[in-house]
């Protein structure tokens, strides 16, 4: 009978390694993305506002020019704006970039945290699979021994009896970590270990059927513990 051995737990191994890698290749990616739009938008800020600039510089020498017969009072304005208004644009400017890169890194490290966060439950939860599966391995291989008593023994049927018990009690009892497929195929190896119990009285015990639906049941398992995958939408 095939167990859940050194090898698949390797593979299981494997797997969570290359899902940690696509989440952090992921979050460097939306890094990468959200420090170009970033930039774009600072670059396109700072323009606007020079544009914006310039445009008033102008409109102030014109009205200065359009003025100058009024005396040196006009002068005046315009020389103090020419030092006020750099001083107001620079600092005006530099509140606004340092708002938008605390904005950014803040919604970088909300990204970063929630795809952590995500990837320690999928761990937890296939780590907490691979126990469960384990133990219906376990418990399976009881039942085969269960069985093998009953061929010396029809009447010693307590052992074979309490494994079947496990089984319905792996699955009911954890129904968020066995899939419907092992669930269906657990049902079947107690069901025809329940028909291999009524045979023994009978005299004509032969488990071969028993032995058939745990193998299946073991591919089963291997091949689901082998299938890891992570989502990496990320939670906006």
């Amino acid at each position: 009978m095939d167990t859940l051995d050194a090898n698949t737990r390797n593979e299981i191994e494997k797997k969570c390694e290359e899902m940690r890698r696509r989440i952090l290749d992921e979050l460097r990616s939306q890094t990468e993305t959200a420090l170009s739009d970033s930039e774009r938008k600072i670059v396109d800020g700072i323009q606007n506002v020079v544009s914006s600039a310039v445009e008033t510089k102008y409109r102030v020498v014109i009205a200065s020019i359009g003025s100058n017969a009024k005396g040196n009072e006009g002068s005046r304005t315009f020389e103090i704006l020419k030092v006020i208004l750099p001083v107001l644009l620079t600092v005006g400017l530099g509140y606004w970039i340092f708002v938008l890169e605390k904005s950014i890194e803040q919604k970088l490290e909300d990204q970063k945290q929630d795809l952590a966060a995500r990837l320690t439950l999928t761990q937890q939860y296939q780590k907490r699979k691979v126990e469960i599966y384990e133990r219906c391995s376990n418990d399976m291989s009881s039942l085969l021994q269960g069985l093998e008593l009953l061929l010396i023994d029809p009447n010693q049927q307590k052992a074979a009896s309490d494994s079947i018990h496990a089984l319905y009690e792996d699955a009911r009892n954890n129904a968020l970590y066995v899939s419907d497929d092992l669930a269906n195929q657990l049902n079947t190896v107690r069901s025809d270990a329940i028909t291999d119990l009524q045979l023994a009285r009978e005299g004509t015990l032969k488990f071969g059927v028993v032995e058939k639906d745990i193998a299946q049941a073991e591919r089963i398992m291997k091949k689901e513990l082998s299938d890891v995958r992570a989502p990496l939408t990320t939670t906006h």
